[in-house]
């Protein structure tokens, strides 16, 4: 490549996360983390919001309150978003009628979330937007946010962890576990939080 041309593309690459970096704030984005722990901050509770579900009616996040539930943050463009999608939908076939609600919140244009919904035939429910849905994710207080990113509520609406990158069979069962001793009772959020840390 032309070194000036190397120099522009440079350029116009840092502006451009510049830019990026300035309207989201003091957030840290990522397309695909790695599988950690988010850093919560002062968010114990799920934060009120309202996105557009796929035929363009705005949905409350809290209809789904009283339920266990997983708020899977995504991207069609995002390939652990894409992996992941299966295990989710195998989950919710599986669980949907015993307590567990997973939303899926596209950070996208719900143009190309439409056509990916269609192909692959997810049918919990997705709700889209792109500066909308990035700052639903921003209510959770993560300090750092890449996607795939995901929320485990309590049916209290307490939130019990805050997961980014790609979530694995194994990783997910052990979770689910322990959210379930937390809907029936068997133990407290804190609890909860505490053993769901290390996962």
């Amino acid at each position: 490549m032309n070194p000036l041309l190397k120099k522009i593309s440079l350029t116009v690459f840092l502006l451009a996360v510049l830019v990026l970096g300035y309207l989201m704030g003091t957030k840290t984005w990522s397309p695909a983390g790695s599988e950690i722990a988010a850093t919560a901050g002062e968010v114990s509770m799920l934060p009120e919001f309202s996105l557009p579900d796929l035929n363009g009616k705005s949905q409350r996040i809290g209809q789904w309150s009283g339920n266990t539930m997983i708020i899977n943050f995504w991207a069609t463009w995002c390939a652990p978003c894409r992996r992941e999608m299966p295990l989710l939908q195998k989950v919710h076939e599986a669980r949907k009628d015993h307590g567990l609600a997973i939303i899926g919140i596209a950070i996208d244009r719900p143009d190309a979330v439409q056509a990916f919904i269609a192909e692959t035939g997810v049918t919990y429910p997705i709700l889209a937007g792109e500066e909308q849905a990035m700052a639903a994710a921003d209510l959770f207080g993560a300090d750092f946010v890449a996607l795939p990113f995901t929320v485990f509520v309590a049916p209290s609406g307490e939130i019990l962890r805050l997961y980014l990158g790609e979530i694995h069979p194994e990783n997910l069962e052990a979770i689910l576990a322990i959210t379930d001793q937390v809907a029936d009772g068997r133990m407290t959020a804190a609890q909860a939080r505490e053993q769901l840390a290390p996962l």
